[in-house]
C-alpha cells in the first residue's frame, strides 16, 4: 500500500535575494561612512572656541606661537601632549592643564611661574626674576611689584673674599675652565635656590624684604646672604635658615619694635637669632 502523502518541496533560494541582501547592506555601510564624513566635515568637529586661562605674565603673543592648531582645525585630532609639551618651554611656565568641552570648546590652564624678585643684567637693565630663576622684562606687567631686588649676584660685584671661597672650591675645574665663569656658575647656583625659598615665602613678609645681597659663605654657611627689610632692619642669614626661619624673622622684628621700641639695627640668624645695633664695624662687615 502506498502512501498518498505529499512530501513538500523546500524551494532554492534565489540568487535574487541574496543579491538583495548584499546590495542593503552596502547601501547602510555607505550611508554610515557618508554620515561620518559630513559629520567630521562639520561645525561639530571643528574646534570653535579657544579659552586660556591663569595668564598674567606670559605675553600673548608667546603663547600663541606654541599653541599649534586654530579655531576651525579639528576638535577630535588635537595632540595634547604635545602642546603641554610646547607650552611648557616657555620660561614663565611651569605647568600646562587641557580640557575639552564638546562641541568644539578648549579649555587651557596655565600655571605660571611667581615673580619673586627684581634684578639688575651687565647692562643696567631692570629685570624680573621667576621663583624659577628665569629673568624676563618686567614691561610685561601693567604694575611693579613689591618684592626685593638682587643686587650683586654678577661676578663683577664679586669680593675678594668671595673669589678665593669659589677657587678652593673649584680648584679641579680651574685649569680648563676661567675663573669667572666658575664663579657666575656658583651664583647662579645659589640665586636660583634662593628663588625657590622666596617662591615659598608668604606675600606679606616678603613684601617687607627690599634687597638681598650674596656674601662670602663658609664650610658651615656655603649660602649665606644679608637681606635689608623696608621696616629698617639689616638681617645675616643663609638661605636656608631664611626658608625654615622666616617666620622667626619677622616675629623677631614685630617684638623689637613693638616691645622694645628698637626701630633698627643687624639681626643674626643663623644657629641663634640675635641683635645689634649698627656700628661702623658690622655695616663694613656685612
Amino acid at each position: 500500500m502506498h502512501n498518498n502523502r505529499k512530501i513538500p518541496v523546500i524551494k532554492e533560494q534565489t540568487k535574487q535575494s541574496k543579491t538583495n541582501r548584499k546590495l542593503i547592506l552596502l547601501l547602510f555601510v555607505f550611508f554610515f561612512i557618508l554620515l561620518i564624513v559630513l559629520f567630521f566635515q562639520s561645525s561639530l568637529a571643528k574646534i570653535t572656541n579657544i579659552q586660556i586661562d591663569g595668564v598674567q605674565i606670559t605675553p600673548s603673543v608667546d603663547i600663541e606661537e606654541k599653541i599649534p592648531f586654530y579655531e576651525g582645525d579639528s576638535y577630535f585630532f588635537l595632540d595634547e601632549a604635545q602642546v603641554i609639551y610646547e607650552l611648557k618651554q616657555l620660561r614663565t611656565v611651569e605647568g600646562v592643564s587641557i580640557k575639552k568641552k564638546f562641541p568644539g570648546k578648549i579649555m587651557i590652564t596655565l600655571e605660571e611661574s611667581k615673580p619673586v624678585a627684581y634684578q639688575y643684567n651687565a647692562l643696567g637693565e631692570l629685570q624680573m626674576i621667576l621663583s624659577n630663576g628665569q629673568a624676563f622684562d618686567p614691561s610685561e606687567l601693567d604694575r611693579m611689584l613689591n618684592v626685593p631686588i638682587l643686587s650683586g649676584w654678577n661676578v663683577e660685584n664679586l669680593s675678594e673674599d668671595f673669589t678665593e671661597q669659589t677657587l678652593d672650591t673649584y680648584s679641579k675645574f680651574t685649569p680648563i675652565l676661567h675663573l669667572p665663569v666658575v664663579q657666575q656658575w656658583e651664583l647662579n647656583k645659589r640665586k636660583s635656590e634662593l628663588c625657590n625659598v622666596l617662591n615659598e615665602i608668604p606675600e606679606y613678609h616678603l613684601n617687607d624684604i627690599s634687597e638681598i645681597v650674596p656674601l662670602h659663605g663658609s664650610s658651615i654657611y656655603p649660602d649665606k646672604i644679608k637681606l635689608y627689610t623696608r621696616s629698617n632692619f639689616e638681617v645675616i642669614t643663609t638661605t636656608q635658615f631664611l626658608q625654615d626661619g622666616i617666620d622667626t624673622l619677622f616675629d623677631k622684628v614685630s617684638y623689637l619694635i613693638n616691645e622694645k621700641n628698637i626701630l633698627t639695627g643687624q639681626i643674626i640668624l643663623l644657629e641663634a637669632q640675635t641683635h645689634r645695633p649698627f656700628t661702623s664695624e658690622n655695616e663694613e662687615a656685612g
